[in-house]
């Protein structure tokens, strides 16, 4: 096996992790365990909290990191101890403070590791992948990723209806804990290529690059996207409180997500030759403007399933775009400041919407929350499609 497809298989299998520690699987089980809304809501913005402090420190830590590839593997085998800590939480069957408050600890230390590994993966891939191949690379690991995901997510959608979700979770972690031991078995056979040099020259980190226009402009239109997000993020919760509180109907959640996350690659691929990537972000944002609220016209289970897939799908074009379109107006030596930087803004704006939508769930109308996500994504559609607009002199200010 090769180390591309050792790398692959590795960036297809660690995303399972997250689904579990840190996604709808883990806000499902909680809210069948009967913690409130609010509570579970707060636990979604301290997960984001937690990768704005991951990627604050990445900022001026990930490059020293000298062994990328020993270094992965001690951060699967970190996964792997997380997942192992959260079966006995399962297992009980009543949830008080305290066992939720040791849920929450475990889950946050799971997804700082995982955002230390998730950025290091890209680096990863400079030892083991020819770079010339990334792009088809990421193409292949979305897809695989998001056919594994649909996989999971229906097994655990039948599984919901004839036992406990808690034995659900309890299966979950032990598939996370063997995929974690799979990945790190694989990582620790790669061979680093022969021909790759770590640059040791590399440019030092200046906050004058923050005042640069390019930098300023889209500070405001991440952050009101990162707040606009969030709704995608605590979207179980909205189902549970206003369309179904079954647990079975809240995971297929996750397979309509994971099949749009599909589907809007390939969408993407067909149309990034032949329209503008400022044109497919603005698009995307009227398409979720247009789709976010209308997952609750009738209240009904098939309607909202339905718009979802197409939020999801222009949900994940929207974000391949906000990722790319950097690259058209951003020098090489400044990208990985800016995207540095755009990760977190765009989580701040996750944590606090996640947060407000928590404080204001059980006292206002889901649609009116939708509804100022929808507008707020706009907005920054608007901007990004303003900003092509600009004189390129202008962006050359320091």
């Amino acid at each position: 096996m090769t180390n591309s497809t050792k790398y692959q298989v590795v960036s297809a299998l660690m995303p399972t992790v997250s689904l579990f520690a840190s996604g709808s699987y883990i806000q499902t089980f909680l809210s069948e365990s009967k913690i409130s809304l609010s509570a579970i809501s707060t636990f979604t913005s301290a997960l984001s909290l937690v990768q704005i402090i991951v990627m604050i420190i990445n900022i001026f830590a990930v490059d020293r990191i000298k062994n990328v590839l020993r270094f992965q593997k001690v951060l699967m085998i970190g996964c792997f101890i997380g997942c192992a800590a959260l079966v006995p939480a399962c297992l009980a069957h009543d949830i008080n403070g305290k066992l939720f408050g040791y849920i929450v600890a475990v889950c946050l230390v799971v997804n700082a590791v995982m955002g230390l590994y998730n950025v290091l993966s890209f680096k990863m891939a400079y030892h083991v992948v020819n770079m010339d191949e990334y792009s088809a690379i990421t193409n292949n690991i979305s897809i695989v990723s998001g056919i594994l995901a649909i996989i999971i997510g229906m097994i655990i959608s039948q599984l919901a209806y004839v036992t406990d979700f808690s034995n659900v979770m309890i299966g979950g972690f032990v598939i996370c804990m063997l995929f974690c031991l799979l990945s790190a078995f694989f990582t620790a056979s790669m061979k680093p290529n022969t021909g790759y040099r770590e640059e040791k020259n590399r440019g030092r980190f200046s906050f004058t690059l923050l005042k640069k226009r390019e930098f300023t402009y889209f500070y405001i239109p991440n952050l009101i996207r990162g707040l606009s997000m969030s709704a995608v993020n605590v979207m179980p919760l909205i189902f549970v409180k206003s369309i179904s509180s079954n647990s079975a109907a809240i995971s297929m959640l996750v397979n309509i997500m994971s099949i749009s996350t599909i589907a809007g690659c390939i969408l993407y691929r067909l149309i990034v030759k032949k329209v503008k990537t400022v044109t497919v972000y603005f698009v995307s944002s009227v398409a979720i403007f247009l789709f976010m609220p209308a997952l609750l016209l009738g209240y009904s289970i098939a309607v909202f399933y339905v718009f979802y897939f197409f939020l999801g799908l222009f949900y994940n074009i929207n974000a391949v775009a906000a990722a790319v379109y950097p690259a058209e107006y951003v020098e090489y030596d400044h990208i990985g400041t800016y995207t540095s930087v755009r990760l977190i803004i765009l989580t701040i704006g996750q944590a606090a919407g996640a947060y407000i939508i928590g404080i204001v769930i059980n006292s206002i109308p889901s649609l009116a929350i939708l509804l100022v996500c929808a507008i707020l994504q706009l907005a920054s559609g608007i901007a990004f499609w303003k900003y092509k607009n600009q004189p390129a002199t202008d962006t050359e200010q320091a």
